[in-house]
């Protein structure tokens, strides 16, 4: 395919214009107050069609000389095969292209391997035609087509075959306005720059959700930092629709299913890093609200010796991965660290002696000789499932992302049973009450005293920014005003830092997170308080005299050292 002409809209109008395609009048109106350098859509295409200023046959033609490509006016089923597996379905709709044979094949043609014909009505469409040849990975040959032909040729493949050609046709002639107009708005430059700067912004500011929300006069944008909620500015009413739509493109969700929630996921290459978006819809009164989690996949993991933890803390978390076998678990909301902790603990563990197996939703992090699978509920690939089949995989070590049902609680704990060291994830607000939820899950409490190690509680905390950080005393004013000084042993006169505010952390005065523990060892005396259903209250009273420190008393350790500020661990450990 040669390079065509300028691809301006002004250059595209003004050629017709010199053809006598087009008067001088009409091109001003269609320019509108476009700006000079506003690249040529499909959008603008399908403009001239509609409103009957060129017919769809003379502007394919006037495009084919353009840009030295063949024309294809008769597109029927009789001259043209698609082969809708070439493409994928989302992308041939977004960039209006459509893969196939045609029909007869030419005699010299391999009836096995024919050459591939790749319809176009947008050959300023440059980049995509270029990904879909590549995508298919054959001699292609690139034609355009009537913009109207090939229209009813993507949607007869959209909605499928129906009893006759002209049943089709009208189908998708039906179908298709509504769909396009949005299809068009998500393919445009203005949204396709909105959304990439939404993307590029989350990761400059370190952002690991992107909210989205219509609120009737526009769209609010948020994004979660270090864990807390930032406002940004919305962005525009008009666009906001063709923003949700150009997102649920990229995961390849249903754009015309408005009415249930939708999930979904890509991977993108943002400003060279490797990004995996888990993206959520959910229809809302004023429309679409969506949630997008960043995974950073090229992060690098910390060893267990720079994670933050107190010596006698390192010294725990090193004797439970020790154990040949038995149970680990990390607890802690959402968001807390849980994944990372593991992928650190499984990196130390990690190495060509011993056999690592993981299921995991998703798969977060990347580790060499580790052998990962992600969990696939639809084919039945659960985390149950994926369990007894890694018995059968000779391992030495299973790390199960998350113990979500009895099903996997009961599998998890029968394959620490049978001498393998299983690590994995439970939501529980401390370590205790992680033995409450594995009793929830109807595990018995003499499996949970024979086969549970330990259970590691954590959160995250912010960091001050080392820029701004400002060194105070604890006032008396600060112990009347608020009992939780007294509640976390603070006391008057003593120096703390607390949150300034600078441009290097946008003005919060936090830049980073650090995570807070607690290290619940399982001795043989708590073993035979579980085994006797001792109380949470007992059990934690037993695990506090053989050592353990609360996530609490780690969150005062933490703002002793400067790390972070009173008002920070009040936040995230008051209540534990």
């Amino acid at each position: 395919m040669q390079m065509g002409p300028a691809n301006t809209l002004q250059h595209f109008l003004h050629s017709l214009v010199e053809r006598d395609l087009l008067d001088l009048d009409t091109a001003e109106k269609l320019a509108g107050s476009e700006k000079p350098e506003t690249e040529v859509r499909y959008v603008h295409l399908k403009r001239l069609v509609e409103t009957g200023t060129i017919s769809a046959p003379d502007l394919a033609r006037f495009l084919g000389e353009q840009f030295g490509l063949p024309v294809e006016t008769d597109i029927t089923p009789a001259s043209f095969r698609p082969e809708p597996d070439a493409l994928a379905g989302t992308f041939m709709l977004e960039n209006r292209l459509v893969a196939g044979h045609k029909l007869p094949l030419a005699p010299e043609a391999d009836p096995e391997n024919p050459p591939f014909t790749l319809l176009t009505s947008n050959p300023f469409g440059t980049a995509a035609i270029r990904s879909a040849i590549k995508a298919i990975g054959r001699q292609t040959i690139v034609a355009l087509a009537p913009l109207d032909d090939l229209d009813i040729l993507l949607e007869a493949q959209r909605y499928g075959p129906s009893d006759s050609a002209a049943s089709a046709a009208e189908s998708a002639r039906r179908n298709r306005p509504a769909l396009e107009m949005l299809l068009d708005l998500a393919s445009g430059t203005p949204v396709v720059a909105i959304v990439n700067e939404l993307l590029e912004q989350a990761i400059d500011l370190r952002a690991t959700d992107i909210h989205l929300e219509p609120n009737g006069e526009g769209l609010g944008v948020r994004y979660r930092v270090d864990g807390v909620l930032r406002k940004m500015p919305d962005r525009p009413a008009e666009f906001a629709n063709a923003i949700v739509s150009r997102i649920k493109v990229l995961a390849k969700l249903d754009i015309a299913e408005k009415r249930k929630p939708q999930d979904g996921a890509v991977r993108l290459d943002i400003h060279r890093s490797d990004i995996d978006l888990r993206i959520s819809t959910l229809p809302t009164s004023d429309g679409e609200s969506v949630v997008i989690r960043l995974l950073d996949r090229s992060a690098r993991l910390s060893t267990l010796d720079r994670m933050g933890m107190s010596p006698d803390d390192l010294a725990r978390v090193r004797q439970l991965l020790d154990h040949p076998y038995g149970m680990i678990a990390v607890t802690g909301p959402t968001g807390s660290g849980k994944t990372t902790t593991l992928a650190t603990a499984l990196s130390q563990l990690n190495d060509v002696g011993k056999k690592i197996v993981t299921i995991e939703d998703p798969i977060e992090y990347r580790l060499k000789n580790v052998v990962q699978a992600q969990v696939h509920p639809e084919i039945g690939l659960t985390f149950a499932a994926a369990i007894r089949s890694f018995l059968r995989q000779d391992p030495d070590i299973i790390m199960v992302g998350e113990i979500r049902d009895t099903e996997t609680a009961k599998a998890a704990v029968q394959a620490s049973q049978t001498g393998h060291l299983l690590l994995t994830t439970l939501h529980a607000n401390t370590a205790v009450s992680g033995l409450t939820r594995l009793q929830d899950l109807g595990v018995e409490n003499y499996m949970i005293a024979s086969n549970l190690r330990g259970i590691i509680a954590q959160r995250l905390v912010r960091v001050l920014c080392p820029a701004c950080k400002k060194e105070q005393a604890i006032s008396a004013a600060d112990l009347a005003g608020d009992a939780r000084y007294r509640v976390f042993g603070f006391v008057e006169g003593e120096r703390v830092f607390r949150a300034h505010g600078c441009s290097r952390c946008a003005g919060t005065g936090y830049k980073g997170r650090t995570p807070v523990f607690e290290v619940f060892m399982i001795t043989d005396e708590i073993a035979q308080a579980i085994g006797n259903r001792a109380s949470q209250l007992d059990l934690r009273d037993l695990a506090m005299a053989a050592g353990m420190t609360t996530i609490p008393q780690d969150a005062r350790r933490r703002c002793a050292e400067g790390i972070t500020s009173p008002e920070e661990i009040f936040r995230v450990a008051a209540y534990l």
